[in-house]
């Protein structure tokens, strides 16, 4: 993961989870969480788009503290 405050520096890269937590072709997206103050979600979604068990998963971030996750959103099909 790279990050940058206002409009300082880049910051990163830093693991966020396991080895081996997205797949090759998954997909990866960021986004603010809206309700928490100073949180990042990161969703990761199998290579196929679909849902199964442990797809998608999210891992999320406050501040600047460490990544929590990740959890799957889907436990069983």
């Amino acid at each position: 993961m790279f990050w940058v405050d206002n409009s300082g520096a880049w910051g990163g890269p830093v693991k966020i989870g396991p080895k081996g937590l997205a797949t090759p072709g998954a997909f990866v997206a960021a986004s603010q969480q809206f309700g928490a103050t100073n949180q990042t979600d990161l969703f990761v979604i199998n290579e196929t788009g679909t849902n199964g068990p442990g797809w998608p998963m999210v891992c999320w971030v406050q501040n600047a503290g460490g990544w929590g996750g990740p959890k799957a959103l889907v436990t069983e099909a």
